[in-house]
Order: structure tokens, then C-alpha cells, then sequence
């Protein structure tokens, strides 16, 4: 592992723990699911998703990593029985990856979503790019280094695949640059940032500086640098947002919900910001509350069983990254370990399903 990515990878939690204030933690259970809340006909694509979850888990290419049903993983009443699928839909198509707050600090030993999508490379002849933004830069400003980053590529239909503060960089650059970005299709939220983070507006108050401090090599930037990616996690910076925006371009979204406590699935780094943002909501995976990962007017997917960092960021299973490093995220190394390959893959089918 490189000292850079070493050092970012111990300090940020440490540091973000020691200036957070203890939270008094919510105990109500989860309700059955955020999509009891939609009205019939806003389900039917969480519907679908649900099957092409299930579908695309039975896939023989899974099977040697054993992993349980899959309602453990996506939120629905009960597994589904898998049914087969064709990758007619799939052909000429292109993904582009874009992590979130602070994510090209952990680059190249972890970039998000790349297990998934070198899965779909390979076993479905999917190609991906990784846009590489400024970690801690404005939405306004990496919005012009995605669409320098897609005006250089060759291919003709992209979607977008976006996690965390991406999805807030890549809304803002279909909104201020369309006619930049025609080629990207649809755009697919995975515990986005789209109304913002509690947390974030919690931190806002405290001294920047710590973040300084957990700047590597590959993200050194100054505080003002700093500031501006937290301001661009604000609640009302991002509600503001899209409060103004009457978007025409086609959104897709999965929630993210972890549980706490002994017998929850919260990795044991994140635990401590899980508690931070319980006041406000149970429905939540460490850094974003459910009910504001959804893109206003987009399609809900569905709830992704994990937290932040799972069902994005492949710590585990990640030959590049030491144990003693991995353990640090999760002593038990366990609730890093999803099926992240399938539930991007299953919100791709959705996808192309909708674009013929």
C-alpha cells in the first residue's frame, strides 16, 4: 500500500471522530421500507430492479463467493426467483465512475465502483472510465473537469454510475452543460448526495484544518479547496440546487441504509458517524439520509443493506489493500464485503432496458 493512500486511509476517520460531538442515537426500528412511502405506480421500476437483483446475484460467475439471498442485500419483501437474462441491451454502452468526497485520495488502491464495473467489462463487454475529480473540490468545478474528461472519449452512449458527492458533480454538470454531455444517457445515484449530508452540515462548524491535515499527495489542495467541497455537501446548498433545476435527463436512484449497534452492518469505522446522523434519521448509511439520496422526479431502484462505504468502495475483497489496513474499516472484515457487481449491474439492465 502507498504511504500517501496509508496515511489519508488512517487519519480521516480518526480525525473526523475526534471532532464530531457525540450524537444521541435514534433506537426506533427501520420501517418496512422508504418505498411504502411511493404511490403504486412510482414502484414499478423498484419493482423490476428488485427481479434484475435477484436475477443477476443467481449468475454462475457469483457463485464461488457465496453470498446469501438476495433480499440480504437489496430491500423487498422476499427473494425473488432469478430469471434469465440477455445482454442484448447491454451492446454499446459505456460507464463512467465518479466517486465522491475525498475518493481520488484512496485512488488507484480503491476506486468506486471499479470491482463492479471491471465485472461488467469482462462478462458483459460494458468498457468504463474512471473520471478522476478534485476530492475535495466544488461541484461547480468538477463539473467542468467531467465534461473535459467525457468531450475526450470516443464512445457514444454513456451512463453515468455516481456515489456520494459524484452524483451532486455530475448533476451539476448536466445542468450547466448539456449540449457537452448529450452522449451520457441516464445518470444512476448509489448513496448520492443529492440533497445534501447532515453530517456534512455538522462539520461545517468545526476546524477546517483536520482536513488539511489527512491531505496525501493525491489530494493535497488547500483549505479553501476544502471548504468549497463541503459547501457543496450542504443541505441547503443542495436543495437550493434543485429546488432551481427542471431537469430533462433521465435519473435513477439507490438508497443506501445500514443498521448499528451489536448486531448491525455498519462497518466499525463508520459506526461512530452512523450515530452522528441519527437524530435526524434511522434510515441512513453513515453519511447520508435516505429520504435525500434520491434525485427529484429520477426512478427509485431500491435500498441498497449497506453502508456508505459498502456499496461503493471495495475495500474488501481488495489484494492491493494490507489486512491490518482492511481491519481498520472493519475489524470483523465482513460488512465491506457486498455484492456490489450485481447491484450496479442490476440498475445498468434497468437502464438500457428503459433506452432501446
Amino acid at each position: 500500500m502507498r504511504r500517501p493512500f496509508r496515511r489519508v486511509f488512517l487519519l480521516l476517520p480518526i480525525a473526523l471522530l475526534a471532532a464530531c460531538r457525540p450524537g444521541t442515537p435514534v433506537t426506533y426500528p427501520i420501517p418496512p421500507g422508504l418505498s411504502a412511502s411511493f404511490p403504486p405506480d412510482a414502484l414499478k421500476t423498484n419493482k423490476r430492479y428488485q427481479q434484475a437483483f435477484c436475477s443477476v446475484l443467481a449468475e454462475d460467475v457469483f457463485q464461488g463467493d457465496r453470498w446469501q439471498e438476495c433480499k440480504h442485500y437489496v430491500d423487498m419483501p422476499s427473494s425473488l426467483q432469478p430469471k434469465k437474462l440477455e445482454d442484448d441491451n447491454l451492446k454499446n454502452w459505456t460507464l463512467l465512475l465518479v466517486g465522491g468526497l475525498g475518493a481520488q485520495c484512496f485512488a488507484p488502491t480503491v476506486v468506486a465502483f471499479e470491482d463492479a464495473a471491471k465485472h461488467l467489462d469482462e462478462h458483459h463487454r460494458v468498457p468504463y472510465h474512471h473520471i478522476e475529480v478534485d476530492g475535495f473540490g466544488s461541484s461547480e468545478d468538477n463539473a467542468r473537469k467531467i465534461v473535459t474528461a467525457v468531450s475526450g472519449l470516443r464512445e457514444t452512449r454513456f451512463i453515468a454510475v455516481t456515489h456520494s458527492k459524484g452524483a451532486a458533480d455530475f448533476m451539476v454538470a448536466l445542468t450547466k452543460y448539456p449540449d457537452d454531455l448529450k452522449r451520457v444517457k441516464a445518470l444512476v445515484t448509489i448513496a448520492g448526495a443529492v440533497g445534501g449530508s447532515w453530517l456534512v452540515d455538522d462539520l461545517m462548524g468545526l476546524n477546517q484544518g483536520v482536513v488539511s491535515e489527512v491531505l496525501g499527495r493525491k489530494c493535497e489542495a488547500s483549505k479553501a479547496l476544502a471548504d468549497n467541497g463541503l459547501t457543496s455537501m450542504r443541505r441547503d446548498v443542495r436543495q437550493t440546487f434543485l429546488a432551481s433545476v427542471a431537469h430533462d435527463w433521465r435519473a435513477y436512484s439507490v438508497s443506501a441504509v445500514s443498521t448499528n449497534g451489536k448486531d448491525g452492518n455498519t462497518s466499525d469505522v463508520l459506526k461512530p458517524l452512523w450515530k452522528r446522523v441519527s437524530p435526524y434519521a434511522v434510515e441512513q448509511d453513515s453519511h447520508i439520509v435516505e429520504r435525500e439520496a434520491l434525485v427529484p422526479g429520477g426512478k427509485y431502484l431500491g435500498r441498497a443493506l449497506g453502508d456508505h462505504w459498502a456499496v461503493a468502495m471495495p475495500f474488501t475483497p481488495n489484494d492491493m489493500i494490507k489486512d491490518k489496513a482492511r481491519r481498520f474499516v472493519d475489524r470483523h472484515v465482513q460488512w465491506n464485503r457486498f455484492p456490489r457487481a450485481p447491484l450496479v449491474e442490476a440498475a445498468v439492465r434497468i437502464v438500457t432496458e428503459d433506452i432501446h
